[in-house]
Order: structure tokens, then sequence, then C-alpha cells
């Protein structure tokens, strides 16, 4: 795992089965590991 100022990150998230009805949840992580959803893409 990376260090440093500015670690975050963030990524879409799939469902299967398709709870998402075909879109992503988009969700961030910060460097402290705080998880936040963002919203849906697609």
């Amino acid at each position: 795992m990376w260090q440093g100022e500015g670690a975050d990150f963030s990524f879409d998230l799939d469902a299967e089965p398709d709870y998402l009805l075909g879109h992503l949840a988009f969700m961030e992580v910060d460097r402290e590991y705080e998880v936040e959803f963002s919203g849906l893409n697609g």
C-alpha cells in the first residue's frame, strides 16, 4: 500500500446480481480508509 499526501482513490463498483440496474456505484476512499458513496454512473 502506498502512503503520502493525496493518497486517495476512487473506483466504480459493479454488483452481481445486478442490484444497480445496469449502473455502477462510484466510490471514493481516502487515505484514512473512509469510504464515501459519490453517486451512480452509467
